[in-house]
């Protein structure tokens, strides 16, 4: 991703960072106008970052890590549980889906 913000002219920075959301989250950090990468290559790997070692463990075993608690798919899947948990609650979404938290995506 950090590649692709070079090539629509994020060049002319010095310094920056990128983050994107969605299905996953991603981001890097551009230094000299250039990716920076860490010594495991793993420099700007912003999803799998912990923000809470007691949350819910991702696809990839790491708990709380930001991924897991804030992509699209992720969200859905609260959502679905919290609804289910909670009947009386959640009226506006329920209508939306017709009733049907499957339709409940991200």
């Amino acid at each position: 991703m950090v590649l692709l913000a070079l090539d629509f002219g994020f060049t002319k920075l010095a310094a920056g960072f990128y983050i994107t959301a969605s299905a996953g989250i991603g981001g890097g950090w551009i230094l000299n106008g250039q990716p920076w990468r860490s010594a495991d290559r793993m420099g700007g790997e912003m999803g799998h970052t912990v923000v809470d070692p007691a949350g819910p463990v991702c696809l990839r075993g790491k708990q709380g890590c930001v991924e897991r608690l804030a992509s699209g798919p992720y969200m859905a899947q609260q959502a679905q549980e919290c609804l289910q948990a909670q009947p009386e609650q959640g009226s506006r979404l329920r209508h939306l889906v017709k009733g049907d938290l499957n339709k409940i995506t991200g």
